[in-house]
């Protein structure tokens, strides 16, 4: 693996800098605020593949040459302990831990520097109206061009709420749901989303309802 330090005034620079120079597939190691900008630390050539192959264990088949004789009473009463679970000794290797924090805490700084860029632009090239909606949806966790795209639309003949609220029907009806009603309908239904977005509490209140209209052996959570 090889790794390599980058200094420049801003994040952006330094990953124009680290693509340059690492390619496309480099992974980010660190991120630092020093004096005059930023140092971003970045390796290339990370074979994830054999991390994975390394933490997995190994086995020996040995052949049992000596012959015991087994009591099949005291067999049948011996307990079998529980199998361990596999555990990852890779996932909790520091380096990695430390590693997926630093590029989580790029990710939020990239994405706070998109912000404010796509803030001022509003601000100062757009009304009032447009450059608050615009920060509103920034807050909510929308993506940056989506949230430019939802303000522009504002009528400046609005006051704020009014097109706070037209904003955001603009926003619920670029989100595709299901139109079945699959309580009646039944079937296999997967749910796919990011940590935190209510998954959980959204298959459990529909597999509540599954299993009162068809009974709870008609119901099935993998």
């Amino acid at each position: 693996m090889k790794i390599k330090r980058f200094q420049a005034s801003d994040v952006r620079q330094a990953i124009k800098e680290v693509r340059d120079v690492l390619g496309p597939d480099a992974v980010i190691l660190s991120n630092t605020r020093v004096d005059g900008g930023v140092e971003i630390v970045a390796a290339t050539d990370y074979d994830e593949a054999e991390f994975r192959r390394s933490s997995q264990p190994v086995f020996h088949d040995k052949q049992q040459s000596t012959t015991v004789e087994i009591n099949p009473t005291i067999e049948s009463n011996r307990q079998m302990p529980p199998p361990q679970p596999n555990q990852n000794i890779w996932s909790q290797e520091p380096t990695l831990v430390q590693m997926r924090k630093e590029i989580s805490s790029l990710k939020e700084m990239l994405h706070s520097q998109l912000s404010d860029l796509a803030w001022k632009d509003m601000k100062y090239n757009h009304s009032p109206t447009q450059a608050q909606l615009l920060q509103r949806h920034l807050q909510m966790g929308v993506q940056v061009e989506l949230a430019k795209t939802l303000a522009s639309q504002a009528n400046d003949s609005d006051d704020l709420e009014t097109a706070w609220r037209h904003s955001l029907g603009s926003l619920a009806n670029q989100i595709d749901i299901q139109q079945d009603d699959i309580i009646n309908a039944g079937g296999i239904y997967a749910l796919v989303g990011p940590t935190g977005v209510g998954k959980t509490t959204t298959v459990a209140k529909i597999a509540a309802r599954c299993a009162l209209k068809h009974g709870a052996k008609n119901v099935a959570l993998i």
